[in-house]
């Protein structure tokens, strides 16, 4: 089974959450394992990002391997910096953007290439480090507040961005 993360916006809530939880794995016969399990915290670590009341970070030492990769200078290595930045494009406005210089060696598939990357290229290796070292806080939901969504398209890429306004933010 996979990691499950419940929560709830008050102690009881959670509990309640909890309780509803237990009795439909308890219906479907799945029986889960008590040292495995982590209740009633108020921030963790998961999957790959740091999740609390405030909404969700990045591991900085996730942060860092993308800002301390060298430019690749073999498709193995462009395609393990594509992946690590694919996995926290959500931080990153523009990301396909950004990365399309890359992405588009990924399509030559020629390992010659990646000896002699062109200005724009490391430009991009560049930029995507810029974007994922300044990297904010992704907030939670908040129920009350209006939606907002943003669509763009270009040759390169479509992006669609779910956001809210809260306050002055």
């Amino acid at each position: 089974m996979a990691d499950l993360l419940i929560a709830g916006s008050s102690l009881e809530e959670h509990y309640d959450h909890l309780r509803q939880l237990f009795k439909r794995l308890q219906e479907h016969g799945i029986v889960i394992n008590p040292s495995k399990n982590v209740f009633g915290v108020s921030s963790l670590d998961f999957v790959g990002h740091h999740v609390d009341a405030s909404g969700i970070t990045l591991f900085t030492d996730k942060v860092k391997a993308v800002t301390d990769f060298p430019p690749a200078d073999t498709l193995r290595k462009l395609r393990e910096f594509i992946g690590l930045v694919n996995f926290y494009k959500r931080f990153i406005p523009n990301c396909a953007i950004i990365i399309q210089p890359l992405a588009d060696l990924l399509r030559t598939n020629l390992e010659n290439m990646l000896a002699n990357l062109t200005d724009i290229q490391l430009q991009a290796f560049s930029n995507v480090k810029a974007s994922i070292a300044q990297s904010t806080l992704l907030n939670h939901l908040n129920p009350i507040a209006q939606l907002c969504q943003m669509v763009d398209a270009s040759d390169v890429a479509v992006c669609g961005v779910l956001q809210q306004s809260v306050g002055d933010n």
